[in-house]
């Protein structure tokens, strides 16, 4: 077999191996070949290759599922590395815009709604700069209901988050109400409390450097949960 060459690769055929009588296979590509005629395995291989396609040989899937695994923890590594950079990005993120800035406009709100007062306002916490409360109310029949929107920029991500998790905490130590969901793109958390003429469904969230507290109250009205995630959404919008 010295000098002699494979017919498919042009790899030398010194390290060939041998499968069986008659059968031959090529190291480098791992093609199999058919002996000449008349000669013996280690004979000059046919020109014209035999290739047996229901058989893949056990070095071959080895070497694929090597690559395989490969490239599967390198997607793990890059999705990982994506999904860190989101999160950092995601604290470091500032919103500049003044509370003000934030709160619906008369234009963005149904004309049932009132603007009653818009208030500046302060709370003694970490980091923070500004805040602000907008009152509104509207009628329906014979019941009613009143918003407060309340915004509070912080100093940095971190101290809106702190914020927003101590007002968590002290909500479920005291107790008294009902969890809703908001399904809103932010954390946040909403509850609600039930009496005969009456309800108050109140949205907690953070976003950013921002925190926001959107309570509705509603007298022989009981559509506060929807318009508490409505005022919501709208604000998250501007931030």
């Amino acid at each position: 077999m010295l000098g002699q060459k494979c017919p498919a690769c042009l790899a030398p055929l010194k390290l060939t191996r041998i499968l069986g009588p008659g059968h031959i296979m090529c190291n480098i590509c791992f093609s199999e070949f058919q002996v000449i005629s008349g000669r013996d395995v280690s004979s000059l291989p046919s020109t014209t290759p035999h290739f047996d396609k229901g058989r893949i040989s056990k070095k071959t899937k080895l070497v694929v599922g090597g690559i395989a695994v490969f490239v599967f923890f390198l997607l793990l590594i890059g999705f990982s590395t994506i999904e860190q950079r989101y999160d950092r990005d995601l604290t470091t993120i500032i919103v500049t815009k003044g509370v003000g800035e934030l709160l619906p406009t008369r234009e963005e709100l149904p004309t049932e709604w009132i603007f009653s007062r818009k208030t500046n306002i302060s709370i003694n916490a970490t980091g923070f700069l500004e805040g602000v409360e907008l009152v509104i109310a509207k009628q329906e029949m014979l019941g009613g209901a009143a918003a407060s929107i309340r915004i509070y920029k912080f100093n940095t991500t971190g101290d809106a988050e702190k914020y927003y998790m101590g007002m968590l905490t002290m909500l479920r130590e005291k107790g008294g109400y009902k969890e809703i969901s908001t399904n809103l793109r932010a954390k946040a958390y909403g509850t609600f409390i039930e009496a005969a003429i009456a309800e108050v469904s109140t949205i907690y969230f953070v976003k950013y450097n921002i925190y926001c507290e959107i309570r509705v109250r509603g007298a022989y009205y009981y559509n506060t949960r929807d318009d508490a995630i409505q005022l919501s959404r709208l604000i998250l919008q501007k931030i």
